[in-house]
């Protein structure tokens, strides 16, 4: 079952919610993340909008719950804190994520918005610009990812065993919206690479199919992100805990 949930754009800017993979009956179900698909131009305004009360939730939600449909069955519970980090500015903090209950099914839905992965601290947004940063300094100094690691900012944390992960979890994602992102651009050409080198330049032609003069900045990666989730209804990088397992048996 798919649900979406569309306020107008008076109320904090046109925000979306689509749930998929809900859990199966006969079986005792796993907390799950729903995309906050919204206008904010950083997670750190959500935040703020978030704490100090801005956002009504009834209104996004609407009467409808956003995991089983019925109405009035959801709950707003407990919000949860995460850490998030921003690599262009860096910034480092704690958001609030609110968390809804689904009485019928039993299952803790947060709204994890579209700008972050689940499970994930990174920002997309900073985990792709990372990786096309790399390819460029790569490809145009002739160094190795190490030397190329040095542009990121200094306490960024980002060592090659972590740019490694978000290469691989990057490109699950953009190869998964294949299909969805083929509509908005030509992607006829492309094809599933192998090495670093292979799978940089790869992550660097997904980009780049969307602006005539190469990868776009962070404005438009920031457009592309919300565009998928806003169309697809999940993240458009990370798996959910809904794509990773199916529970545990009662």
């Amino acid at each position: 079952m798919d649900l979406v949930i569309l306020t107008t754009e008076s109320q904090v800017g046109d925000q979306l919610l689509t749930p998929a993979g809900l859990p199966d009956a006969g079986i005792v179900p796993e907390p799950i993340q729903l995309p906050y698909v919204n206008r904010y131009a950083s997670v750190w305004q959500y935040d703020r909008d978030v704490r100090d009360g801005k956002i009504d939730w009834d209104v996004v939600l609407g009467s409808r719950c956003p995991v089983c449909g019925v109405l009035d069955c959801h709950r707003e519970i407990t919000a949860y804190e995460r850490v998030v980090i921003e690599l262009f500015p860096f910034r480092r903090a704690r958001i609030q994520v609110p968390r809804f209950l689904c009485r019928t099914r039993g299952v803790t839905a947060s709204l994890l918005p579209h700008q972050l992965a689940p499970y994930h601290q990174y920002t997309i947004e900073s985990m792709v610009l990372a990786l096309l940063l790399v390819f460029q300094v790569c490809a145009e100094d002739g160094v190795g990812v190490l030397a190329a690691l040095e542009e990121l900012p200094a306490d960024s944390g980002v060592t090659p065993w972590l740019l490694a992960c978000w290469l691989v979890t990057v490109l699950r994602g953009f190869r998964r919206a294949h299909a969805v992102l083929a509509g908005w651009a030509m992607l006829d050409g492309l094809r599933a690479a192998r090495g670093w080198q292979g799978r940089l330049a790869e992550v660097h032609a997904y980009c780049s199919a969307f602006s005539p003069r190469g990868p776009p900045g962070p404005a438009g990666l920031r457009r592309l992100v919300r565009r998928y989730s806003a169309t697809a209804g999940r993240h458009l990088v990370g798996r959910p805990s809904q794509d990773r397992g199916r529970g545990r048996p009662r």
